[in-house]
């Protein structure tokens, strides 16, 4: 008998931008979130943590919510900002354990994957 997969809960962190062509995309990704990774969010950089701590009420206790950036290196975001939302992750959630990923080009698979699609 095979296991189910193990549902998993996070947050994709992005960058913000008005233009109606980075709107779309992000709109595109939330769509592909919702079909393969439910237990996650698209959170933009400077909006308010409403929804991030909202979405984070929803995960089961003594669970894992796992913080991805959508950033290429460890820039002022990824220093400042990541760590910001992990704190108050962790400050609504205690039980939960909160993991923070790399940066995109910090990301073995991330690379991987990149460097194959050249």
């Amino acid at each position: 008998m095979t296991e189910a997969p193990r549902m998993t809960w996070g947050v994709v962190v992005h960058h913000p931008s008005g233009r109606p062509e980075v709107a779309a995309t992000l709109a595109r990704l939330t769509e592909r979130l919702a079909a393969s990774r439910p237990g996650y969010v698209l959170w933009s950089l400077g909006s308010p943590l409403d929804e991030v701590l909202a979405h984070a009420a929803s995960i089961p206790p003594q669970g894992e919510i796992i913080v991805v950036p959508l950033l290429l290196a460890p820039g002022k975001h990824y220093v400042e900002d990541v760590p910001r939302l992990a704190r108050a992750l962790s400050a609504a959630r205690p039980d939960l354990r909160v993991i923070v990923r790399p940066p995109l080009l910090e990301d073995d698979s991330f690379l991987v994957a990149w460097l194959e699609g050249l």
